[in-house]
């Protein structure tokens, strides 16, 4: 479950008031994304659950016994696929933005070690969100460190709960698809707000 949350030391940050005012407001879209990646993962495990069933409902059934049937159920499976790509996407988005709001931290050091731990702990994510990003180059065995394609295109794919596709050098990476890794990225983002001289009373986010 998701149990950590932000808490910011105060209401208004300790800086000039044009830079106050921007990364304020920067601040609340980090966690517009962030909630987009809590989403993400809850539709993707809801519409995982619905797969499993209707797959289960064709098996009873001894398949699909009409156009619309085939087109519905086609939908339905690509379902956990573009939540899962939704996940990892806004999860990217959610660091960089992170970053910047860091690059403007009083206390840099504290702040560029809390993105480090948290880079070092889950290195294939910009390479997975690039994949994504890329994905019919991927389809065409290509990528920046690619120089052969390769005989085995493997990309869009799912084990379990975790994401899977060819990276940029042709190897296979992935993100899993938990609450683990949103709880180490608001953690990463705690230490950033923290680095950040505050005054007035303090928040916390969710409310």
């Amino acid at each position: 479950m998701l149990t950590n949350k932000i808490t910011y030391p105060g209401t208004w940050l300790s800086l000039d008031r044009y830079d106050k005012f921007k990364l304020f407001s920067y601040m609340q879209y980090t966690e517009e994304e962030i909630t987009n990646a809590i989403s993400s993962y809850c539709c993707f495990h809801i519409e995982q659950e619905a797969t499993d069933k209707r797959l289960q409902e064709m098996l009873n059934i001894g398949g699909f016994r009409t156009e619309f049937q085939i087109i519905d159920n086609n939908l339905l499976f690509r379902m956990p696929f573009i939540m899962a790509r939704s996940f990892v996407t806004s999860l990217h988005l959610s660091r960089r933005m992170i970053e910047y709001i860091a690059s403007n931290a009083v206390y840099k050091e504290d702040a560029s070690s809390a993105i480090l731990r948290f880079d070092q702990a889950y290195p294939a994510l910009k390479h997975v969100r690039d994949s994504i990003q890329h994905h019919d180059e991927r389809t065409q065995g290509k990528g920046r460190k690619i120089k052969e394609r390769p005989n085995i295109i493997a990309v869009d794919n799912l084990v379990g709960s975790n994401y899977m596709t060819m990276l940029t050098d042709g190897s296979q990476g992935g993100i899993s698809v938990n609450l683990d890794i949103i709880n180490h990225l608001i953690d990463m983002y705690q230490e950033v707000i923290n680095s950040f001289n505050w005054h007035g009373p303090p928040r916390q986010w969710p409310y």
